[in-house]
């Protein structure tokens, strides 16, 4: 006689739906920065909230000082639709944006 063994599992449904950006506006240029002939990056890390709003950003290393508050101001205006899981709205942490400073 074998012994039977009955395998179960409970599995739910799982569904998770990346932010993605809506509206991301490129920062205006410096004017300290075109006089002086300068061009550089400057990462901005911060959070995406539930409503799909920037919270918390702050420059990374490396950005020259004349381009802080631009890319700063600039990220505060990002929109996103956020982030899903099982159909409830989650912030996301961490998130990156470079903004690329060149004079054409």
């Amino acid at each position: 006689m074998q012994d039977s063994v009955q395998s179960t599992s409970n599995t739910e449904a799982f569904s998770v739906e990346r932010y993605k950006p809506i509206e991301k506006q490129a920062p205006d240029y410096p004017r300290g920065a075109l006089r002086k002939g300068l061009e550089g990056d400057c990462t901005v890390r911060y959070t995406v909230n539930t409503k799909g709003e920037v919270e918390s950003p702050e420059v990374l290393a490396n950005c020259h000082p004349l381009f802080k508050n631009t890319s700063l101001e600039a990220a505060k205006t990002f929109r996103y639709t956020p982030r899903m899981v099982n159909g409830q709205p989650v912030a996301v942490q961490n998130v990156h944006n470079t903004f690329e400073y060149r004079i054409h």
